[in-house]
């Protein structure tokens, strides 16, 4: 806060629990939550997020609701076809 920072940034999504904490946290020390990404749809996200030329690779899954065959493959339209329509594009939600 003496370096004139007074707000914080996060990529959260839909995880209301979470902003919550962090907004709490943020209260205690003065400070700010902002959250841009807040309640855009995930598909939408990802489809900029490929079109702006950025490559992401998966490092790890949630086995409950992915393959572990997923991990090791780079997020793009085909990864993005294979998924099982109950997991989200982003990771949102596990």
């Amino acid at each position: 806060k003496e370096q004139g920072v007074t707000h914080s940034i996060f990529g959260d999504i839909f995880l209301e629990d979470l902003r919550k904490y962090r907004e709490g946290k943020l209260a205690e020390i003065g400070f700010e939550g902002v959250f841009p990404l807040w309640k855009v749809p995930t598909k939408d996200l990802i489809e900029e997020f490929i079109s702006l030329g950025f490559k992401t690779i998966v490092v790890c899954v949630n086995e409950r609701y992915l393959d572990k065959s997923f991990v090791g493959r780079v997020i793009d339209q085909d990864f993005i076809n294979d998924l099982p329509e109950n997991v989200d594009v982003c990771g949102e939600n596990g």
